[in-house]
């Protein structure tokens, strides 16, 4: 089996109310990026894992929160748990139930707005590794890595590597329940809203230019 396979492994049907969910999430258009900061619709993300391996650690729950014109939308939150475990067949009956209910929550959630994270490159892999587990497509659109966003903005001798307790201590952001995936949504979400601050204040007119400042510090380090 390729790595991809070993990672995601094999693709599985959705049932049929994930099916009507998926199409209706294929056919948004993307989310414009040349849209002023506060005006954007962006979805702040993490997810809580059984461990930090890719390949053998798997999903426990999913939290995200919308942010639009420059606040946090209470009104529009998603968090799922997963029950069980894998068994030596697969997935029981009651985790495929569990995962197309996430899967299709948070299709219908998320749209194709621009994703928000702390560690973009292992929650997306995380986030996609399950949703295709579910049957439904990988999330495609664009993501921004607060981890590489707030060195820049914040004009303190801080890099991609500090942790995000570290911002949290700096930014005096709480977390009622740390590991917890909609209590690190929420936080990277107030975490958002001062870097869009921030970013206006630095010159920042729109999210491309987020998103694609760190497309290029990305580059200029090798990553």
């Amino acid at each position: 089996m390729s790595i991809k396979g070993r990672l995601f492994g094999r693709d599985r049907r959705p049932p049929p109310e994930l099916k009507e969910t998926i199409e209706r999430w294929r056919s948004l258009p993307p989310s414009p990026l040349r849209i002023p900061l506060r005006d954007a619709r962006l979805v702040a993300v993490d997810v809580e894992v059984s461990g930090l391996d890719a390949r053998r650690d798997r999903v426990l729950g999913v939290g995200a929160v919308v942010l639009h014109d420059g606040r946090i939308n209470i009104a529009e939150v998603f968090h799922r748990r997963l029950p069980g475990e894998p068994d030596a067949g697969g997935i029981r009956d009651e985790g495929t139930r569990a995962r197309a209910d996430l899967a299709g929550g948070l299709l219908k959630l998320v749209g194709r707005s621009v994703l928000v994270t702390y560690n973009a490159p292992f929650v997306s892999l995380m986030l996609n590794k399950l949703l295709r587990s579910a049957g439904a497509p990988a999330l495609d659109q664009s993501w921004i890595d607060i981890a590489w966003l707030l060195p820049d903005l914040m004009g303190r001798e801080f890099t991609e590597r500090t942790s995000f307790e570290e911002w949290q201590r700096f930014l005096g952001i709480p977390s009622f329940e740390r590991y917890n995936g909609l209590a690190d949504a929420f936080a990277i979400a107030q975490i958002m809203l001062i870097a869009l601050a921030r970013a206006e204040n630095a010159g920042f007119q729109s999210i491309e230019g987020l998103v694609s400042a760190e497309s290029y510090k990305r580059k200029i380090r090798g990553e």
